[in-house]
């Protein structure tokens, strides 16, 4: 888990910023500020420790420091000769980790002085001298919002380095045991930016084989405690941090020789029971990427979906990137294919959550050699999954290589590939709007009706245009879809002024545009399948209102999926959206969205909010389920009534709902609520004091995931893949996208079925494997043909012994 691997103390390693030093902070025009120094002398109250407590930065006069301007809790303590030899522990962390709370410790606030200390997060100062100190509690430029402080007088804690080298034994790999934080000593790490006090387990493991994988968890049992791995290397005398992570690592040990590890509370207020399970995979066959190509023997069929679990090979496979000069060793695995000339193959890979970073590769191969032909790496589709449109001119075998971005990143995933042909299309523009109309040739696809302004795509109809659009309609025109048609556009697929796109049973209209999809005024789409993949624009972009009824929509775009200019809706009835973009999924400016009876699934963890308007946004019936960097939902209003939902955002900086009007808000059924970290903060139906300025709030702890909740009706029948099988739920709108979720999700398990030997005169077989558990066939068997063997006849004895 490699970024998460670095949050345990990637902020603790940068320098601290004092106080003093930051820029000063956004604050409210014509807001005065307190001179911080003047502010700490005004104390009067002493703090007693221990102490606990909330607090809102923010809620009180913001303090300056010269030029500078911050939000900041004042405190001060008393240090008595008998804590002479302890440690002052501190504690001030934002409620939802959006920003890093700084402790600045002070003995002397003349003004003059420099502070004794400061950390980020949290922090141990050993005390050597009594009398009075003074804490500030702040945050750096801008930041504001709920925090909790801890503070304490405790034993002075032993340096982790040292406990390190009091380790005898080194632990044996596999291990599973329970362990309880805080039933040992205090540890402390010093770094550049202070020194930091944790419980923890302490272990050193030996490791004989280099690049072996350290695969470990750590949790609370009871409990989403904060809690994670410091894993070390010492060479020449000096501990090296090489990992770490938060619950769960899976980190590459590049050398032979002991590591240490540190199974450890986020700072030494983190206590109480946990689990750990902790084994070592033996180091990865390390494979050259065109030899696994080279290995691949059957040709998969187009389009196909799939799950995969990368690392779980326990394979690598290295591969030179010249744009980089770069080596990179990923795990992955392969597709080969056969395209047609002027072919649009559609690629989709992403890990099943954000920690796994996926990367897609394409090789062309001829007379036995491979050529890379593309590395995507866009980060377009689940944070850091990847979406991708390669247009290929050329006939032949071509291999996809799904794969990690680098040998951090393993776990389960999701792939899905499908293509075009554009061999037989219409080359060129297809422009209604000049005085001098196309006519179509012998064999082509499509026709128009001048008198009603209408086009007609039959089935296989094709076009690729290098133009400024591929098909430019006047005012007022329709689009008729019969069957499958396909789009490939240098610029816009279609352009309009007023535009009806109309399908049948069957029918789908695929586009594939460097910059927008479909651009017109007004547009309203009916009874059509849109499958649309835009590589730098919008999705569909209308400078009037976009309706969508009993409708299918994927898209995958830059800029906006639906995006309306002006002031006008967007209205979906009856439909299924699946929108990818990098920024909102769903944007008008100041006018309404109206959706319903319909299956809207949006991902913009990439960038921006999910739906997003300056008017309502109305949800009534079906599911809505959104993954947001940002908001979920934003606008003046919004009313959600009779829909399953699962709203979250993944940068919990943000909020996940922003509602200027919140008068009548309400989420409707039994719904979960839950935090940052994925702690459940409530199971219940809706009180008015869940929503507090324009956001979710359970106890002034900010929610960044809400999800229905429904008994699951789990169908009889298997569902499966080539790897896995599991149970659908069958009821409607049912909120698991994710196959592991579902009931009896696992492996297959093989077993020999319809073996039989063969005989002089009749074949036999060598058997299929299928599961035992689902039935599917996962090896057809193959015939073993007759012996032709005839029997002899035995001779009589000329002597019997026996008569």
């Amino acid at each position: 888990m490699k970024n998460h691997g670095k949050r345990m103390l990637s902020l603790l390693l940068c320098c601290v910023l004092l106080l003093w030093m930051l820029p000063a902070a956004v604050f409210a025009e014509g807001e005065t500020s307190v001179d911080l120094f003047d502010a700490l002398a005004a104390l009067t109250d002493t703090t007693e420790l221990p102490a606990s407590f909330d607090y809102t930065l923010g809620s009180e006069p913001k303090y300056s420091v010269g030029s500078s301007s911050v939000y900041a809790k004042l405190l001060k303590v008393e240090i008595t000769e008998a804590d002479l030899g302890k440690a002052l522990n501190i504690s001030f962390i934002e409620k939802n980790e959006a920003f890093p709370g700084r402790i600045t410790i002070f003995d002397d606030i003349s003004g003059t002085a420099a502070p004794v200390a400061g950390g980020i997060f949290s922090m141990v100062y050993p005390l050597t001298s009594a009398g009075t100190y003074y804490i500030v509690l702040g945050a750096p430029e801008g930041c504001i919002g709920e925090c909790h402080a801890e503070l304490a007088v405790t034993e002075a804690p032993t340096d982790v380095f040292a406990g390190f080298e009091a380790l005898t034994d080194s632990v044996e790999l596999p291990a599973s045991f329970d362990y309880t934080l805080g039933s040992e000593e205090l540890y402390s790490q010093t770094n550049t930016a202070g020194t930091f006090a944790f419980y923890a387990k302490l272990l050193k493991i030996d490791v004989t084989e280099a690049n072996s994988r350290l695969v470990a968890s750590f949790n609370g049992k009871n409990e989403d405690l904060n809690v994670g791995f410091r894993i070390f290397y010492k060479e020449e005398g000096t501990f090296q941090q090489v990992g770490g992570g938060l619950h769960d690592t899976n980190t590459t040990l590049e050398k032979t020789g002991t590591y240490y590890i540190a199974l450890s509370g986020y700072n030494s207020f983190v206590t109480g029971e946990c689990h750990a399970e902790l084994s070592l995979v033996p180091p990865p066959e390390t494979v050259p990427m065109t030899d696994g190509l080279a290995a691949i023997t059957d040709t998969t069929s187009l389009p196909v979906k799939f799950d995969y679990t990368l690392g779980s090979e326990n394979k690598l496979y290295t591969q030179y990137y010249e744009e980089y000069d770069d080596t990179y060793n990923v795990f992955a695995t392969m597709m080969k294919v056969e395209l047609e000339e002027s072919s649009v193959l559609s690629v989709r890979f992403a890990g099943a959550d954000e920690s796994v970073d996926t990367t897609l590769w394409l090789f062309g191969e001829s007379g036995g050699a491979f050529t890379l032909i593309e590395r995507s790496d866009s980060d377009r589709l689940n944070g850091n999954g990847e979406s991708a449109q390669f247009i290929l001119q050329d006939a032949g075998t071509y291999y996809i290589v799904f794969s990690s971005y680098d040998d951090d990143d393993c776990g389960p995933c999701h792939g899905e590939v499908s293509v075009v042909s554009f061999k037989n299309a219409y080359q060129g523009c297809l422009d209604f709007t000049q005085a001098t109309l196309p006519v179509p040739g012998e064999g082509d696809k499509w026709s128009w009706d001048s008198e009603t302004n209408t086009l007609t795509l039959e089935d296989g109809f094709a076009i690729c245009c290098e133009e400024d659009y591929a098909i430019n309609l006047p005012e007022d025109s329709t689009v008729v879809v019969n069957g499958e048609a396909a789009i490939l556009a240098e610029d816009i697929g279609i352009n309009a002024y007023n535009l009806n796109i109309k399908g049948g049973e069957g029918s789908r209209l695929s586009i594939f545009s460097e910059h927008t999809g479909i651009d017109s005024t007004d547009i309203l789409i009916e009874d059509c399948e849109l499958y649309i993949r835009s590589s730098e624009g919008y999705g569909v972009h209308a400078y009037g209102s976009i309706t969508v009824r009993r409708s299918v929509l994927d898209i995958d775009s830059v800029y906006e999926c639906l995006n309306c200019v002006d002031d006008d809706d967007i209205i979906i009835e009856n439909s299924s959206l699946r929108l990818v973009s990098c920024y909102d999924g769903i944007e008008t400016d100041n006018a309404d969205v109206c959706i319903t009876d319909s299956d809207v699934n949006i991902d913009t963890t990439y960038d921006g909010d999910g739906i997003y308007t300056g008017g309502s946004i109305t949800v009534t019936g079906g599911r809505l389920v959104i993954a947001a960097l940002e908001g979920a939902l934003r606008g003046n209003t919004v009313t959600l009534s009779d829909v399953v939902f699962d709203l979250r955002n993944v940068y919990d900086y943000y909020n996940l709902l922003r509602i200027t009007s919140t008068d009548g808000f309400s989420l409707p059924g039994t719904f979960r609520l839950y935090d940052a970290r994925g702690n459940l903060l409530y199971e219940g139906e809706w009180k008015d004091e869940l929503l507090k300025e324009g956001n979710l709030y359970v106890d002034n702890v900010k929610v960044v995931r809400a999800v229905s909740v429904h008994e699951h009706t789990w169908s009889e029948d298997w569902t499966y893949d080539d790897t896995h099988h599991w149970h659908e739920c069958t009821e409607p709108y049912c909120v698991l996208t994710e196959n592991a979720d579902k009931d009896g999700y696992g492996e297959h398990e093989g077993e020999l079925k319809n073996a039989k030997p063969a005989t002089a005169t009749e074949n036999g077989y060598t058997g299929d494997t299928v599961c035992k558990v689902c039935g599917k066939l996962l090896a057809a068997g193959q015939v073993i043909p007759a012996t032709g063997e005839q029997p002899t006849n035995p001779t009589n004895p000329s002597e019997p012994v026996d008569p």
